[in-house]
């Protein structure tokens, strides 16, 4: 049936046409998607940045210094930069200065290496150690395996009781 082959083949064609728009019409609703995300994330560590340089003008410190300390701690991958920020801006409004947050993001990225608890990725553990600073509040430290109690290791350091505030 020399006629239903021609209707079989044109079949064949239309629905490989119908097939190649559905694909492109896929592809462009996942562009859309992930322009969104991107917009959405770029959002965030504008904002997160946008709180590190407030805060840092707070407390007397050059934006541009702590801006690119959280660059830094976050250059090795472990963490986001959007992290580093949160985490410095914690520490800093806690009163600590430039060098001494570095100092400690560090030494918690150290102990976060083995010791964070498990159900954390890793910059969010050194993010929930450093509110627990700011907080006062000993369980948070635990998140980067540090059991220590906060109050001992601030008064250790001369920071007991903290005092926020310039």
């Amino acid at each position: 049936f020399p006629s239903h082959d021609k209707a079989l083949s044109g079949l064949t064609k239309a629905a490989a046409g119908f097939g190649a728009a559905i694909a492109a019409q896929v592809s462009i609703q996942a562009l859309v998607q992930g322009l969104k995300t991107a917009v959405l994330a770029t959002a965030d560590l504008e904002r997160q940045m946008l709180g590190l340089t407030q805060v840092s003008n707070a407390f007397g410190m050059e934006a541009d210094k702590t801006r690119q300390a959280a660059i830094n701690l976050a250059s090795d991958g472990l963490m986001t930069l959007g992290e580093a920020s949160e985490s410095l801006k914690n520490l800093i409004a806690t009163g600590f200065s430039l060098p001494e947050a570095i100092n400690l993001m560090n030494t918690f990225k150290d102990a976060s290496a083995a010791n964070r608890q498990g159900t954390l990725g890793f910059g969010e553990a050194i993010v929930g150690a450093t509110q627990g600073i700011k907080n006062q509040n000993s369980i948070l430290v635990d998140n980067v395996g540090i059991s220590k109690n906060l109050s001992v290791i601030l008064k250790e350091q001369g920071k007991f009781p903290i005092v926020t505030g310039k």
